[in-house]
């Protein structure tokens, strides 16, 4: 029979540990006979008033039947015989307590939950690093796959003049100046041969070496484009590195599924704003930003509306409702305020302004203008101080505490960005804070309006061309030049400001028999 130090290990009252555990010298075989399925063996302490009690708790995984449970009673009963100092100490292990008692304690239970956690937890290891291995396979996979689509597509490239139609493709010697807009740069998924064709040819602009159309581009052959102003550096650009920020042209390539969408077909005249290279004769633009151009209005006057009057009329109508401003008596009443002199923009701003309706314009700057309703002020912080209803600022950041107290108490600013704006300090900065916290002052940037206000932007410029053709306005065009002269024209211009637009003709000149470069004046100009 196993003796009472093989089963525990217990020391006197005073000293302390009573309870301690020693599996190690526990004979299995002899105290539970065929019970070799008992995985583990747990004593715990339970206070009573004047003893301690040991208990010996199995798995939950673990039942007993009646046979160890006598086998242990009778055990039990041999060592109380052998010690009967210890009764007041020990307790037997009596096969009662075995049966009637079946609710393990908390310590138990809680120790059991444990070990199923853990149990789940190396579980979840092992799927997370499958998961990892079955993650990896598939990027390999479709990097093959990928790399095996590309050396197709390389394929279909080489071949795809053979695909083509010759009435299908233009010139080879015209069709080496096709190139994208800038906003293009990126990457399309490409699958119509008409957009491998596109990619082969690429992009001369050296910013990408592969350009591929998507299926939504269209080929568009550049008529004319128009200029308000230049930079210091233009006229030392080469002809590869001036860009052009809209364009009027006829459509050379589209596919069926657009002309449907978009009302567009090969031989619509459209126009755009986007930059593009001035030495591309032919661009790959996406059809939903072409708008069709009414076949009565002229391409330069049309390339003029996009370069000034559709500027000058967002940043007048700026922060508004958007069906107000077609209105001819939206503006009934009001003071407007230009700052930045008389340029082609300022000028255009002015004439939109008296259609909608404007009293009085004030303009803070350099220029002479003839007109009873127009302002030239140097000086004028007292004399309209807390009157003007709109405030058009071209020359943010410059005198913006001016121009606060200017604004009547509803009146509304509208500070417009250069493209490139040489105030990109910390100043520019508290400016721009300062209108984000005024309820009627925002900030345009005309560019990142177009982009982002495409709708918009295109019902704008139907809206123009309806004023153009019923001849409410007249673009000004300062003189037409060719792509040569244009850098010559863009130095003279940063000595004399310009008064109306430069339109540079890239296609023949089918509408006008006139030498390039001869000035025009309103009086000459035909309209039809």
């Amino acid at each position: 029979m196993l003796s009472r130090q093989n089963h525990y290990t217990l020391r006197n009252k005073e000293g302390r540990n009573y309870g301690e555990e020693n599996y190690s010298s526990f004979d299995r075989s002899s105290s539970y006979d065929g019970r070799d399925n008992v995985k583990h063996r747990r004593v715990s302490i339970q206070s009573s008033s004047s003893r301690y009690r040991y208990r010996a708790r199995a798995d939950s995984e673990t039942t007993y039947s009646s046979s160890s449970s006598s086998s242990v009673s009778s055990s039990s009963e041999e060592e109380e015989d052998d010690d009967d100092d210890d009764d007041d100490d020990v307790d037997s292990l009596s096969s009662v307590e075995f049966g009637e008692e079946n609710v393990v304690d908390e310590d138990f239970a809680n120790t059991h939950y444990c070990t199923n956690m853990m149990c789940d937890w190396g579980s979840f290891l092992c799927d997370l690093e499958q998961d990892l291995r079955e993650q990896s396979q598939q990027q390999q996979d479709d990097g093959i796959i990928e790399r095996k689509e590309e050396t197709k597509s390389d394929e279909q490239r080489q071949d795809v003049r053979g695909v083509l139609s010759d009435d299908f493709v233009p010139e080879p010697e015209v069709l080496e100046n096709v190139a994208p807009t800038q906003e293009l740069s990126q990457p399309h998924d490409c699958t119509s041969v008409f957009c491998d064709w596109s990619s082969f040819f690429g992009n001369l602009d050296g910013e990408r070496e592969d350009t591929i159309a998507a299926n939504h581009d269209v080929i568009v052959a550049v008529e004319a484009t128009a200029f308000t102003s230049f930079d210091d550096s233009f006229s030392e650009l080469s002809s590869s590195e001036k860009y052009g920020t809209n364009f009027v042209g006829v459509i050379r390539q589209c596919d069926a599924a657009i002309a449907e969408q978009y009302g567009l077909e090969v031989g619509t005249r459209v126009a755009a704003i986007a930059k593009w290279t001035m030495n591309s004769q032919l661009v790959s633009i996406p059809s939903d930003r072409l708008w069709p151009v009414p076949d009565q209005v002229d391409s330069s006057d049309v390339a003029s509306l996009m370069s000034a009057y559709l500027p000058a009329f967002t940043a007048l109508h700026h922060g508004r409702a958007r069906p107000y401003c077609y209105s001819i008596t939206c503006l009934t009443g009001r003071r407007l305020l230009i700052t930045g002199g008389l340029t082609v923009e300022s000028r255009a701003l002015i004439r939109m302004a008296k259609l909608a309706g404007v009293e009085e314009i004030f303009v803070h700057g350099k220029g002479e203008m003839k007109d009873q309703q127009v302002h030239m002020l140097d000086d004028w912080g007292w004399v309209v101080e807390g009157s003007i209803d709109i405030v058009v600022d071209y020359c943010f950041p410059n005198k913006f505490k001016a121009l606060r107290k200017a604004l009547a108490k509803h009146g509304r600013l509208v500070c417009v960005s250069k493209p490139q704006d040489e105030a990109q300090g910390i100043s520019s900065m508290v400016e721009q804070l300062q209108i984000s916290k005024m309820k009627r002052a925002t900030l345009l940037d005309f560019a990142e309006h177009v982009r982002v206000n495409g709708d918009q932007v295109r019902a704008d410029m139907m809206y123009l061309w309806e004023m153009l053709s019923s001849r409410y306005i007249r673009p000004k065009i300062d003189r037409y030049v060719t792509l040569e002269e244009l850098s010559s024209m863009s130095s003279e211009a940063l000595k004399k400001p310009l008064t109306g637009a430069v339109v540079c003709e890239l296609a023949s000149r089918h509408i006008r028999n006139e030498p390039p470069g001869k000035m025009h004046s309103e009086k000459e100009r035909d309209y039809v």
